[in-house]
């Protein structure tokens, strides 16, 4: 037992705010940071291609944009040392705003896109900024939220961030398209400055906590104690199953010769919705089931999903239809949207206390090396499996997580939410 759970200081945590405000303030942040997600990634790529783009300039940018979100975890140390110190989480988190979308007004400077490597530059510092703005909103969370809420709100903020991409996705090429390249631009910097209104009138940060004792000790020494490791072989591997189907769905409708006109309907719709969907069931029950529990019917549903994904488009098994594919990639996203909420309100349980911003930055960063772990090995696993065996055999590594998950140690996280 650590020093912190014998006295209970680690988790003597503020009241937070109404349970609605809460909802309000974390979907509303959650959704300002998928508007430009849905932008960079889903919009984007398809906007530059139809201005004669390479494809394989397009995807050097998309890869370097993830860059800083895979690195955020490196924001952590400077957001928990200027906290323990006395800064405010709020400032942190206006200030990366501000930032964001000054890094995007120069984009509109001119009526059509801007030359590619003053796009990428800016776009890079855009990714900069929003990536540690996500690591203060998370920290803020953790800060504020009490343990018994933190399923709830994670489906809340997962909902947001869900919506905003799926927003920015299906509006952005509609009003190059209509009205040209600056108003979309504008579009998008009006949505990422909106929530700052909200951030202003809602956040209530607690005091400065005079003790920081927790784990043993408050030095960044003791960042990757044992309560963590289990935590992190979590992160690694729950996620390979949906992540895999995320990565192999695009070749995968083509090659299931779905029209062009499905395929947009899946990621516009269909996979918003399942994620959304998901992340709000995980919001009605994930702290009445338990976090460990809900995390674990997450990995469940959605490798079972996966796997009879992977069974129906194998050429040796059932033959179904169009439909049914779309349903049982449905049941993909919405098992994704459920195991991604209820495992970062998991995470946040875990990382309560010294360098909890760290902590769980790297957590989150494991999560991104999972994605890009799951998309390599699936693609390299199509041309000797196929689609079908890719699918099974990454459902079955998201499996192996559940051991990890039996030995996190929420004890200290029940005694609390049982007050």
């Amino acid at each position: 037992m650590t020093v912190a759970a014998s006295t209970g200081a680690s988790l003597r945590q503020p009241a937070g705010g109404p349970p609605g405000r809460d909802r309000i303030l974390f979907t509303t942040l959650y959704f300002a940071e998928g508007v430009p997600i849905g932008f960079l990634w889903w919009a984007l790529p398809s906007v530059l291609r139809e201005q004669s783009v390479e494809v394989g300039r397009i995807t050097t940018l998309t890869a370097a944009l993830a860059v800083p979100w895979t690195l955020k975890f490196l924001a952590g140390p400077a957001i928990d040392r200027s906290v323990a110190r006395g800064a405010r989480l709020r400032n942190w988190i206006l200030g990366c705003q501000l930032a964001m979308g000054f890094a995007l007004l120069p984009l509109a400077a001119n009526e059509s896109l801007p030359g590619f490597r003053l796009l990428f530059a800016l776009l890079l510092v855009h990714a900069c900024f929003a990536a540690v703005q996500d690591v203060a909103i998370d920290a803020l969370c953790i800060r504020t939220v009490p343990v018994d809420r933190l399923g709830n709100i994670n489906g809340w903020m997962q909902f947001g961030m869900t919506a905003g991409r799926a927003v920015a996705a299906a509006s952005v090429p509609m009003i190059i398209y209509a009205a040209g390249w600056q108003p979309a631009i504008g579009a998008i910097v009006a949505l990422v400055w909106l929530p700052m209104l909200v951030v202003a009138l809602m956040v209530r940060e607690p005091p400065r906590p005079k003790d920081r004792v927790t784990d043993g000790g408050s030095g960044l020494g003791r960042l990757l104690s044992r309560a963590l490791v289990p935590a992190m072989g979590v992160a690694l591997l729950a996620g390979a199953g949906f992540e895999a189907v995320g990565a192999l769905s695009g070749p995968l409708l083509v090659d299931l010769r779905f029209e062009p006109a499905l395929r947009s309907a899946f990621f516009g719709a269909i996979a918003p919705l399942g994620l959304a969907t998901g992340g709000l069931l995980a919001a009605l029950i994930a702290d009445r089931l338990g976090l460990r529990r809900a995390v674990a019917v997450g990995v469940l549903g959605s490798a079972v999903a996966a796997t009879a994904l992977g069974y129906s488009v194998s050429a040796d098994t059932l033959p179904v239809g169009r439909i049914s594919h779309l349903a049982l990639f449905g049941a993909v996203y919405l098992g994704a949207g459920f195991l991604i909420s209820a495992s970062y309100a998991c995470f946040m349980s875990v990382v309560r206390g010294s360098w909890a911003a760290t902590r769980f930055s790297l957590l989150m960063a494991l999560t991104n090396a999972c994605e890009s772990a799951s998309a390599l090995i699936a693609g390299r696993l199509v041309a000797p499996l196929g689609y079908g065996g890719a699918l099974l055999a990454l459902a079955g590594l998201s499996v192996f997580s559940l051991p990890f998950l039996r030995k996190l140690d929420l004890t200290g996280v029940k005694a609390h939410a049982d007050k």
